[in-house]
């Protein structure tokens, strides 16, 4: 398995690893840094960007309690602030 690592400036490293598969994979970068809670994704063909994840659900609560699947709460999120 090949690998390459990036020394940390004062410790630690990040290290990425191939696997061990038939062929040639090439993933290609962003340009860009990204901005605060973006993801990377695919085109399927290697080139990653980042995006913004468009709906998050959250689920709060629920009765569980004797095998029921009812959830009383569900929010939904819009790419905002996930903390409140």
């Amino acid at each position: 398995m090949a690998r390459v690592r990036l020394a940390g400036e004062t410790a630690g490293f990040v290290e990425l690893s191939a696997p061990a598969t038939a062929g040639n994979n090439t993933l290609t970068l962003p340009t860009g840094n990204g901005s605060a809670s973006q993801v990377l994704t695919t085109d399927g063909s290697g080139v990653l960007s980042w995006t913004t994840p468009q709906v998050i659900i959250a689920i709060d609560g629920g009765n569980f309690d004797n095998g029921s699947s009812t959830v009383s709460t569900t929010t939904v999120f819009d790419g905002g602030d996930f903390g409140s």
